[in-house]
């Protein structure tokens, strides 16, 4: 299962991490999608943490976080 963190500050993460510990979530992993390079993001399950602005944010070659993450989450996604 795949989800998203949106959040307006990347400092956020360790509150995500920390709420996730809060409610027993102790084994779903987070990746930082701005740890991650541009291009096909290779995590098969987790949260994706990302702030705002890398919903706009591009690379040098054009390719935008957006289109990255909506391959990520794949077609059948419901979210």
């Amino acid at each position: 299962k795949k989800a998203l963190w949106i959040s307006a500050s990347a400092d956020l993460s360790f509150d995500a991490r920390r709420d996730l510990d809060d409610v027993n979530a102790t084994k779903i992993p987070i990746f930082e999608l701005k740890k991650l390079p541009y291009g096909t993001i290779h995590v098969t399950e987790g949260v994706l943490f990302l702030t705002y602005s890398a919903l706009i944010s591009r690379n040098s070659n054009g390719h935008s976080r957006l289109s990255q993450i909506v391959e990520w989450l794949g077609k059948d996604s419901d979210g």
